[in-house]
This record gives C-alpha cells, sequence and structure tokens, in this order.
C-alpha cells in the first residue's frame, strides 16, 4: 500500500522542477559523463575498424564495464548535489566529488548489479524469440505482434523485478550504506511505495522513449543534460521524503 497520496505525488514532480533549475550545478558533472561518452564512442569507432570480431567483443565489453565505472562517480556526484537542497548541510561542488569518490565503489557494484538483471532479462528475450520461431508456422507473429510480447515481458520485469533495485545508489550516495545495506532498504521502500516508485518509472519511461525520436546527437545532449539530473533530483528527493516520513 502505497503512503503517498495524488497530490503529494505531484507536489514531489513541481518541487523537483524547480530544484532543476535552482541548481544549475548539477549539469557540470553530467556534461562531463556526456563529454566522456562522445570521447569513448568516437574511440570505439576508431578502432572498431582495425578489429576482428572478437577485439569488437572484447572491447564492447571492456567499453560497457567503463562506462558504468565512470558513470558511477558521476552518479553519486550528481546525488550528493540533488541532496543538499533536502537537507541542513550545505555542500561545495568540490565536497560533492569528494562525496561521490568516496562511495565509488559502491555505487559501480550497484550499477554493475543492475546491469547483470538487465542482460539476464535480454537472454530471456532471446530465448523466448527461439521458442517462437522454433513454432513457425504454428505460431506466427507479426513484427508489431512481436514487439507487444518483448514490451509486456519488459515490462513485467521492470514491475516485478528491476524496480526494487531503483535506489540502490541513492542510499549508497545519500546515506553512505554499503551495497546489501542499500538493496534491503531499496526493497524496504519499494513495497512502502510501490505504486508511487511504479508511476515514476513509467513516467521516466515515457520521457526517454519520446527523447529518443529525437536527432542523435541531440537526443544525447537533452538525456544527460535534463533528464538524467532531473531523474536524479526526484529520485533525490522522493527517497529523503520517504525516509523523513518513516520516522515521524
Amino acid at each position: 500500500m502505497s503512503y503517498m497520496n495524488i497530490k503529494e505525488f505531484f507536489d514531489l514532480l513541481k518541487e523537483s522542477v524547480k530544484d532543476f533549475f535552482r541548481q544549475p550545478r548539477i549539469v557540470l558533472p553530467a556534461l562531463c559523463f556526456l563529454i566522456f561518452v562522445f570521447l569513448a564512442s568516437f574511440a570505439g569507432k576508431s578502432f572498431a575498424s582495425f578489429q576482428s570480431s572478437w577485439g569488437n567483443i572484447i572491447w564492447t565489453s571492456a567499453f560497457f564495464l567503463i562506462f558504468i565505472f565512470v558513470g558511477a562517480l558521476f552518479l553519486g556526484v550528481m546525488i550528493s548535489v540533488a541532496k543538499e537542497k533536502n537537507s541542513s548541510k550545505e555542500n561545495t561542488l568540490k565536497g560533492a566529488f569528494n562525496e561521490g569518490a568516496r562511495n565509488w565503489i559502491a555505487n559501480f557494484l550497484a550499477l554493475f548489479t543492475f546491469s547483470v538483471l538487465y542482460w539476464i532479462v535480454i537472454g530471456i528475450l532471446y530465448v523466448l524469440t527461439e521458442i517462437i520461431l522454433s513454432f513457425q508456422p504454428a505460431i506466427v507473429l507479426s513484427i508489431l505482434q512481436f514487439k507487444l510480447v518483448a514490451f509486456f515481458v519488459l515490462f513485467a520485469f521492470l514491475a516485478g523485478v528491476f524496480i526494487f533495485f531503483s535506489f540502490m545508489n541513492f542510499y549508497i550516495s545519500i546515506y553512505s550504506l554499503n551495497l546489501a545495506d542499500s538493496v534491503r532498504k531499496s526493497f524496504s521502500l519499494v513495497r512502502k511505495e510501490y505504486l508511487a516508485v511504479l508511476s515514476l518509472s513509467v513516467l521516466f519511461f515515457v520521457l526517454y522513449w519520446l527523447t529518443a525520436k529525437l536527432p542523435n546527437y541531440f537526443a544525447e545532449v537533452v538525456e544527460y543534460l535534463i533528464l538524467l539530473p532531473f531523474f536524479v533530483i526526484l529520485m533525490t528527493r522522493f527517497v529523503m521524503r520517504c525516509e523523513k516520513n518513516s520516522k515521524n
């Protein structure tokens, strides 16, 4: 059962939008991460023509690990900046970077855990695809029908699995918890506020889907410099509000 009513939910969104404009410096770590992504992508494309298929696999795997490793640092920094608006403790941007560095490894492990779950889902979709194809022509699905099946499988995992891990990085960065405790707190929060968390997840899914329709580079700028910082502000405010209310 959710403790957050509809008015509180929309107040959360409204206050988070205000915080986004009050905290423009949260865009700086997001910009740094975007520059890293551009440079790494450019390097990957440059190396691709000189690599074998195995070389591409190794490079892709290495890039993925580097991506979440660097991303863990900048995510921690953004959360540290975002939490300032919801606490009495003031923090400089340098202090936020120091906090991000202090929780770097724990945030990396959290992102890695989430990524493993994602690839498990991709594996299940692959197996599902092979099963459907093995029954042809007994089972004939159009491209649209297959996309719908894939969407519902993904949504089922979002609503039933992924959602419970949503706040690991936020508990690590806000309260300096270890990975195990952050998982436990994330599960506890989602159980209490399941409908609110699911609504937020669907909201960001729609926003990212709409952003993907934009031209490539413009879409990445919007994703990293607007949606990502706003997402961090919103989820940080949500966690700190719920923790505060649980103590009252």
